[in-house]
């Protein structure tokens, strides 16, 4: 499968791949590239592509 970035904007690019594509190396820092075939995330941090966890979000409980 062949790399697709779905950004349209500068600074803002979001790319998706199999995890068996070479991922981009002409990204901005904070791009992230979408592995269809896992569901992992990475971003890219100025130089390599850094796996990216999801913040967990607090929801607070119910009585």
């Amino acid at each position: 499968m062949a790399v697709f970035n779905a950004g349209n904007r500068q600074h803002r690019q979001h790319f998706y791949g199999d995890s068996t594509d070479t991922k981009p190396t002409n990204a901005y820092i904070g791009d992230l590239f979408y592995e269809l075939d896992t569901g992992k995330t990475s971003v890219f941090d100025g130089v390599n592509w850094q796996e990216y966890k999801q913040p967990a979000f607090y929801v607070e409980p119910t009585s």
